[in-house]
């Protein structure tokens, strides 16, 4: 879990400062080079995200361009580049879902170099409570529950058009948390009765990236949502 809070405060904070310089990849031998690799698996989602990011002096440096016979895959399907905004560059490719603990197989192409890295597919999450579209009454406790448990951590985000935003990382997961009245709070210069909310959970694995690069993380993500209506 420290690995995931310190990565994403550090790509968050990057970002909100002053964006990202941007570089090409025969600037930049593989032992300079900072990965990140990322599956996202979405409940009743039949495909995958697979994501890949290269940067030159580590989280906070210049992302990387792939030219030449540089290129990046994941279960031989090629990644291709996406302009994500500020300068962030990536490479991802929409991948068939595996069954729990199969893994995708990303490769890093260079001229004479192969460079594998993997990662894991995890239980697919699913909320079943709250129930899509339910109404829920903001003054009452707002218990939230999702199967299978696992032994991996949670991140719970909660989220809406009107209302103050809500998070919370579990170390461990009981397949349930509670929320207790009062927590949740209608943003004070709105003027609804009733609020769209989004309810997100990921439940996520890190591992570390070879030592072939200068550094990185793995991240697999399985992830379940639900929206509901919040009234006061």
């Amino acid at each position: 879990m420290k690995n995931y809070l310190i990565t994403s405060v550090i790509i968050l904070f990057s970002f909100l400062i002053c964006g990202c310089s941007s570089t090409t990849s025969d600037n930049v031998k593989t032992s300079g080079i900072y990965a990140l690799f990322t599956i996202e698996s979405k409940y009743g989602h039949a495909n995958v995200l697979a994501r890949a990011s290269l940067q030159v002096g580590g989280i906070t440096g210049s992302y990387i361009k792939l030219v030449d016979e540089d290129e990046l895959f994941c279960d031989e399907t090629k990644l291709t580049m996406r302009d994500g905004g500020l300068g962030i560059i990536e490479y991802t490719a929409q991948l068939p879902k595996k069954n729990s603990g199969e893994k995708y197989v990303f490769k890093f192409k260079r001229k004479d170099e192969e460079h594998k890295v993997e990662v894991t597919q995890l239980k697919e999450l699913r909320i079943i409570q709250p129930n899509q579209s339910q109404n829920l009454k903001i003054s009452q406790d707002l218990k939230i529950k999702w199967e299978p448990t696992s032994t991996e951590d949670i991140d719970i985000n909660i989220d809406g058009e009107c209302i103050d935003p809500y998070s919370k990382i579990l170390s461990i997961d009981n397949g349930e948390y509670l929320i207790p009245t009062g927590t949740l709070k209608f943003d004070e210069d709105t003027d609804l009765n009733r609020c769209p909310v989004n309810i997100l959970i990921k439940r996520y694995a890190s591992t570390n990236v070879p030592k072939e690069f200068e550094g990185g993380m793995t991240f697999s993500y399985s992830i379940s949502e639900v929206n509901i209506q919040l009234e006061r």
